[in-house]
């Protein structure tokens, strides 16, 4: 019972996470003037090149929001993939974010540093976490209990 209080808990963090990054890299793309907490932190003003690559950003992060969507809330709520994808989506957005944790500790910009490395590293663990489900267990159980099996009135 803990481990599935422990696992809604990391899941829904996982979630919020990229949400804040979708926001974030939208927020970017559209011109926010906080290009000092990304990108290297060069100016606060991104280049119009930079703005094009957070709306890229912005469609990667929502694609790992299904993959972290089904995870957490089962098959059926945003989009189907296999069992295995899955799993081999999860790991894969797990080392990404580790690896960018590690980036963002090492910018010379300190929003980078202080703001972006320990989310990333939160952030990846929180995926770590959920990468060690077993493939059936992901399968079979959601995090979060299903609206479908309220009763309508």
């Amino acid at each position: 019972m803990a481990n599935k209080k422990i696992g809604t808990v990391v899941g829904g963090l996982a979630l919020l996470c990229a949400v804040v990054q979708i926001v974030f890299q939208c927020c970017l793309a559209a011109g926010a003037p906080w290009g000092h907490m990304a990108w290297g932190g060069q100016s606060s003003e991104l280049s119009l090149g930079l703005r094009i690559a957070s709306g890229f950003a912005t469609l990667l992060w929502t694609f790992i929001l299904t993959i972290l969507w089904q995870r957490v809330l089962g098959r059926g709520y945003c989009c189907q993939y296999s069992p295995i994808f899955l799993q081999r989506g999860l790991w894969t957005i797990t080392i990404l974010l580790y690896l960018a944790s590690i980036e963002n500790f090492a910018s010379r910009s300190p929003p980078e540093r202080y703001t972006w490395g320990p989310f990333a590293l939160v952030f990846a663990t929180c995926c770590l976490v959920l990468a060690r489900e077993k493939s059936s267990e992901v399968e079979e159980t959601p995090l979060l209990p299903s609206t479908a099996s309220i009763p309508s009135e």
